[in-house]
């Protein structure tokens, strides 16, 4: 939903967008609990309908529920929203790569850590999916695997299909980010990470970075 939020003020060119998408998703945390009311909302917020009173300002989202806010207004709009949002665009990335149920649950846990970054929502849908596959399938490999090697060769396996290429510096800032997010997950113990620590996710978030990937992504190096 945040990125929606994002591609809203990016093809409509109006700043203000993302200011006013913030307090539309605070103010939608102080209604009924009611799924059908957050879609509806969100769907007025869109065409810009929603009341003026509802639009507060505010400078930070301190409800992490908001994290599983993407996946209640897609089910209840039965994913027939205007704009797509990285989980779209992950699930066909994902198809396209035949991925294991560990690393389509391991780049959801990356999509999920990336709504908590509120700067994120500056980049497009396509780049933070691309980024969170790519990552996925680096930290879900096999034994006797370099990481990074997983990495380019899903960067390069994505290349013709998506069109961007292999170590590209937008795609590789957003990967550092949810490294980064992935790391101090478990310090901050949000409810996030212990989703995605249970066994019925594969225990996704218990896995490492290891430090090789770290610094690779950090120098952004193709090889």
């Amino acid at each position: 939903v945040a990125e929606i939020g994002a591609q809203t003020e990016v093809i409509h060119r109006k700043p203000r967008r993302a200011v006013e998408f913030d307090a539309f998703v605070t103010c939608i945390w102080h209604m009924p609990r009611n799924e059908r009311l957050i879609a509806e909302s969100y769907e007025k917020e869109r065409n810009g309908c929603l009341q003026p009173e509802k639009r507060r300002e505010t400078h930070k989202i301190l409800d992490k529920r908001i994290c599983v806010l993407e996946r209640v207004v897609l089910n209840t709009l039965s994913y027939q929203v205007t704009f797509p949002t990285p989980l779209t665009f992950a699930t066909y990335l994902l198809v396209h790569l035949h991925a294991s149920p560990s690393t389509i649950n391991l780049t959801h846990y990356l999509l999920e850590l990336s709504v908590l970054y509120v700067h994120n929502r500056l980049y497009p849908s396509d780049v933070v999916a691309h980024a969170a596959t790519c990552l996925a399938f680096a930290v879900d490999l096999g034994a006797n695997t370099s990481s990074y090697k997983s990495l380019v060769e899903a960067e390069c396996r994505l290349a013709l299909f998506c069109g961007i290429e292999v170590a590209a510096k937008t795609n590789r800032d957003v990967m550092r980010t949810l490294a980064d997010l992935f790391i101090v997950a478990p310090a901050e113990d949000h409810v996030i990470h212990r989703e995605y620590s249970s066994s019925r996710r594969h225990a996704v978030a218990l896995r490492q970075i290891d430090i090789s990937l770290q610094k690779a992504l950090k120098m952004n190096v193709a090889l």
